[in-house]
């Protein structure tokens, strides 16, 4: 999967709020590509099995209603604004045409519980697109399926220390470790940058899988990971000119 290591990929898009240009948009894609860069960008699925480009579970936070993605159609989600903006929830089919295979995308399923209709509605949509992508996830019961039903398609674990999380301790052992990684194969790992270095990452390191570190928003976090990480997912323009 040459074609996403040692590349500088840019969480949600290049993105500045500051501007006006918000995580996950058109706007925040184009100027990734406007900068060479690749892109990595979160799915959901909505009430009617589209595929949305969004982060969160609910449209809170970047659009100030507190209602869960799935649980609305994309015709009613296309009605929204991100905030003060011109910009919209875009789905991933969209985001294909602008992308039109001038950089990389990779792209992080969300799943919630949705396994089955997800990977459905992602099988279907990214058969009709000749670019280059990968698939990552957290969630290892998605790479199994990716795995046996999206043969060609790179895939990886998405893993971190879950120290925020209220999962069980057996749950967040096995995901923490990577357990399923004898199943899934991955060709590569996601990494939270926070828990690095660490012994099992330099292990899967070893056995010759990637290490996606991410993501990197100051000059010092790079200078810690920089050696144990293969690519580097990356927010704040600062950085383009300092990762290698």
């Amino acid at each position: 999967m040459e074609f996403l290591i040692g590349e500088k990929i840019a969480h949600r898009g290049l993105h500045n709020e500051k501007i006006g240009i918000y995580e996950n948009t058109i706007e925040a894609f184009k100027k990734a590509i406007y900068n060479k860069l690749s892109i990595e960008l979160d799915v959901r699925i909505t009430k009617d099995r589209k595929l949305v480009v969004f982060h969160d579970n609910t449209l809170e936070r970047l659009v100030g209603i507190n209602k869960k993605v799935r649980g609305l159609n994309l015709e009613e989600i296309k009605k929204f604004h991100l905030k003060n903006s011109d910009s919209r929830i875009p789905t991933l089919e969209e985001v294909f045409e602008v992308v039109d295979n001038r950089v990389s995308i990779l792209i992080e399923v969300k799943t919630n519980n949705n396994i089955f209709k997800t990977y459905c509605s992602l099988k279907k949509t990214i058969s009709n697109y000749n670019g280059r992508i990968a698939l990552q996830s957290f969630d290892p019961l998605l790479l199994i399926l990716i795995r046996f039903g999206l043969r060609g398609i790179y895939r990886g674990q998405i893993s971190s220390y879950y120290r925020d999380s209220s999962m069980s301790k057996i749950k967040k052992y096995i995901l923490k470790n990577m357990l399923f990684n004898l199943i899934t194969k991955p060709h590569f790992i996601g990494y939270n940058i926070e828990d690095m270095p660490n012994k099992r990452v330099s292990n899967v390191r070893k056995k010759g899988v990637y290490v996606f570190g991410w993501t990197i928003r100051k000059k010092e976090e790079y200078q810690k990971v920089k050696n144990y990480c293969d690519s580097f997912i990356f927010e704040n323009e600062v950085l383009l000119n300092i990762i290698k």
